[in-house]
């Protein structure tokens, strides 16, 4: 992706089951660095840790009419669902959050609750299959 820079008027973007990895996640991000109309972004069963949520922050703060961000069954545990919750502090639009199979356990989870409750626009949350619940 070094070589590659998606236009600013791009919508919707899907990887799931990509497996990039974190490293690879960093590299994707420096190619979407100029994307700011995303309303869709997925990364569902790709192997994305704490690491990759914090490549992604960037991309996901740009795209401020972001609505569904799909981060199930990657490796976020409690370290980046907490990252995630930072990163979500200015996404205003978004409808859908998907963070299944994910082990997010109790701190993560009571991390992301605090952010997403100023979420007014929230209006899914998938959590299945979470630690905790």
């Amino acid at each position: 992706f070094r070589e590659i820079e998606f236009g600013p008027m791009l919508k919707q973007l899907d990887f799931s089951g990509t497996n990039f990895g974190d490293i690879g996640v960093a590299n994707l991000s420096k190619a979407l660095q100029h994307t700011s109309q995303l309303t869709k972004l997925n990364f569902n069963r790709s192997l994305i840790g704490l690491a990759g949520v914090i490549g992604l922050g960037p991309v996901i703060q740009a795209n401020t009419n972001l609505e569904h961000l799909m981060l199930g069954t990657t490796c976020l545990r409690d370290e980046g669902a907490s990252a995630l919750a930072e990163v979500l502090e200015q996404s205003h639009k978004l409808q859908n959050l998907h963070l299944q199979s994910n082990d997010i356990g109790s701190p993560g989870l009571l991390r992301l609750g605090a952010q997403l409750s100023a979420l007014t626009s929230l209006r899914m949350l998938n959590l299945r299959h979470s630690r905790s619940l």
